[in-house]
C-alpha cells in the first residue's frame, strides 16, 4: 500500500489528478489538519468510488477531528452518494433539571440524500452535478482567498528636522513635556590588568674583607675602637675600610745598645671589611692604609693578606613612580569593561558613552614599593556601572515632541527616519554619570499626507475597476497611484472582497 499526502490546500480535483498517477492497488491517503478536502463528505465519497472505478482501494488518515469524523462516517454509511455532514457548530449545553449539570451535545447538519432513479444515464448526470457543484465550490473559495490587489499610493513628503536636548536618568520617568527619557543601569563586575616596566634602581652585592697590621709608631700604646676607619688612595680612588673589632696596638721600643738606637714600631693584626660593595674594594696583600682621624706619622697600616670578596650589580626595583603610573595606565584602559557592559545590555537598548562608573572592589600589586622586578603588574576587580535607554522610546519621545511640526493632513513616515543621539558631556548645565546624562537628539524625517489605511481598503472592497480608480482619484495630497489586481480574470472586473486581500502601500516621491 503507497502512503501519499496531500497539501492541505488541494481541493477535489487536484487531488483525483494525483491519486491517478499512482500505480498501487492501495493507497492510504494522509489528509493534513484543515484540508479543505474536509468541507464535506461529499469529497471523501468522491475521491473513494473514483478509485474504486479504477480497481483501487483507499484507506484515508488524518489527525483532524472532524476529518475522523467525516471518515468514520463514511466507513459506517455504505448508502451510496447520501450521507450526514457532521460538524461541531459550537459545545452547546442544556442543563438537565434533576442534576443541574452541562452537558455538551454535537449539532448536525443533515445534507439531503441523493437518490437517482431512471437508470444509469439519470445517476451519471446526477454525479457530474455534484461534481459540477464541488468544483463551483473550490473555484469560488479559491477566487476568495487568491484573489489580491496591490495599491501603490505615491505621495509628495516634506522633509523635517528638528534637534531637541533631553535628559536620561534613571529616577525619571519618559515625558514630553520636561524632555525626559527613563533610563536603567547595567552593571558588570569586571577583572582589568596593567603592566609597566619598573625605573627603580638598586645596587646590590658583597663587601670586601681580609686582614690588616696596624703599626704604632709612638712611645704610648693605643687602643683602636670597632668601626675606626682606615683609608686605602690609590690614583684617583679613595676607599675606606673599617675594624671589625677593638684592638690595642703596643707602643713602639728602642734599642738603645745600638749605635743608633734600634727603634721597632708597635703592631697589631686586625681584620677589616670594605666600607661599600664594590669590586673596586679588592685589593692586594702589602698596600698602605692610613687613617681616617691619626696622622699617618704617628699610627699606619698594611693589608697582610688580599682584601678580597667585593662584588656589586644594579638591580631593576619598584619606584612610587611606577605605582602611579600604572594606576593611571588602568584608568585609561576601559575597552574591555565597555565591551563587557555591551554584552549585558538588552537589546533593543543603548549604552550612553561616557557614563560608566568604575568602582574598585581590590587592588593586586605583583610587587611592593623597592622590590626587586622588571615589570609591575596590577589587577583590579572593580564592578562596573553604565546608563542606558531604550531606543524605541526614544523614537516615540522624539515623535511626540516633533508632533507640532507636522502639518494639519500630515503624518510622521515611519521609513527613512534617522535619530542621531550626541552625548552633551559633564559642564556646568550639563550633566553625564552612571545615573543620569543629558543628550542632543536629532530627528531627521519625512511627513507624509495622512491615510487612513482601513477604511481605505473597506471603500474598495468588491468595487469595480472603474469605481476604485474614482475612491483613488479621490484622495488629496497623492500625486499618483497604480493599481495591480491578481489573478487577471476577465470575469472578475472587481476589487477583491475580501478587505484583507487588499494590499496598500505608501512611498514618498
Amino acid at each position: 500500500m503507497t502512503k501519499f499526502e496531500i497539501e492541505i490546500h488541494d481541493d477535489l480535483i487536484n487531488v483525483l489528478g494525483k491519486l491517478q498517477t499512482i500505480n498501487d492497488d492501495g493507497i492510504e491517503l494522509i489528509i493534513p489538519e484543515g484540508s479543505v478536502i474536509f468541507e464535506n463528505i461529499l469529497n471523501l465519497r468522491i475521491i473513494q468510488k473514483e478509485l474504486e472505478k479504477s480497481g483501487k482501494t483507499i484507506h484515508f488518515e488524518t489527525s483532524d477531528e472532524n476529518g475522523k469524523r467525516l471518515i468514520e462516517n463514511l466507513e459506517n454509511d455504505s448508502s451510496g452518494l447520501s450521507s450526514e455532514l457532521d460538524f461541531t457548530e459550537a459545545e452547546a449545553t442544556e442543563i438537565n433539571p434533576k442534576t443541574h449539570r452541562k452537558k455538551q451535545r454535537t449539532v448536525s447538519l443533515a445534507l439531503p440524500k441523493f437518490k437517482f432513479s431512471g437508470g444509469t444515464k439519470f445517476k451519471i448526470a446526477g454525479l457530474i452535478g455534484v461534481v459540477t457543484a464541488v468544483i463551483i465550490g473550490s473555484l469560488y473559495l479559491l477566487i476568495w482567498k487568491q484573489h489580491k490587489a496591490i495599491v501603490n499610493l505615491v505621495v509628495e513628503a516634506q522633509p523635517l528636522v528638528k534637534s531637541v536636548q533631553i535628559r536620561v536618568a534613571t529616577n525619571s520617568e519618559t515625558n514630553t513635556e520636561q524632555k525626559t527619557l527613563k533610563g536603567s543601569q547595567v552593571s558588570t563586575s569586571t577583572v582589568q590588568t596593567a603592566s609597566v616596566p619598573t625605573t627603580g634602581e638598586k645596587l646590590v652585592g658583597n663587601q670586601a674583607s681580609g686582614t690588616v697590621k696596624i703599626y704604632n709608631k709612638t712611645t704610648n700604646g693605643k687602643t683602636f675602637k670597632k668601626g675606626t676607619v682606615l683609608v686605602y688612595k690609590k690614583d684617583d680612588k679613595t676607599l675606606k675600610y673599617t675594624l671589625d673589632e677593638e684592638v690595642e696596638v703596643p707602643e713602639r721600643t728602642e734599642d738603645i745598645l745600638q749605635d743608633p738606637p734600634l727603634i721597632t714600631w708597635g703592631e697589631k693584626e686586625v681584620d677589616v671589611t670594605a666600607e661599600e660593595i664594590g669590586n673596586s674594594y679588592n685589593i692586594d696583600s702589602g698596600e698602605s692604609l692610613d687613617f681616617d682621624d691619626f696622622d699617618k706619622d704617628d699610627y699606619t697600616a698594611k693589608s697582610t693578606t688580599k682584601i678580597n670578596g667585593g662584588s656589586s650589580e644594579t638591580l631593576k626595583i619598584v619606584a612610587q613612580e611606577d605605582i602611579d603610573n600604572l594606576l593611571i595606565e588602568l584608568e585609561k584602559s576601559d575597552d574591555k569593561t565597555k565591551t563587557e557592559l555591551q554584552q549585558k545590555t538588552s537589546t533593543g537598548r543603548k549604552l550612553i558613552p561616557g557614563s560608566i562608573s568604575l568602582q574598585t572592589t581590590k587592588d593586586s600589586f605583583s610587587a611592593e614599593l623597592g622590590d626587586e622586578a622588571e615589570n609591575l603588574e596590577l589587577v583590579r576587580e572593580a564592578t562596573a556601572t553604565g546608563l542606558t535607554y531604550s531606543e524605541n522610546e526614544l523614537e516615540v519621545l522624539l515623535d511626540r515632541l516633533v508632533d507640532d511640526f507636522v502639518p494639519e493632513g500630515f503624518e510622521l513616515s515611519t521609513k527613512d527616519k534617522e535619530i542621531k543621539a550626541e552625548v552633551l558631556g559633564a559642564t556646568e548645565t550639563t550633566t553625564l554619570s552612571s545615573e543620569q546624562a543629558d543628550l542632543q537628539v536629532t530627528i531627521k524625517a519625512y511627513v507624509i499626507p495622512k491615510i487612513d489605511e482601513i477604511e481605505l481598503r473597506e471603500n474598495l472592497a468588491g468595487a469595480p475597476l472603474s469605481k476604485a480608480e474614482e475612491i483613488l482619484n479621490a484622495i488629496s495630497n497623492v500625486a499618483t497611484y497604480s493599481l495591480d489586481v491578481k489573478p487577471n480574470i476577465p470575469l472578475l472586473n472587481s476589487l477583491p472582497h475580501n478587505p484583507e486581500n487588499i494590499e496598500i502601500t505608501v512611498t514618498k516621491r
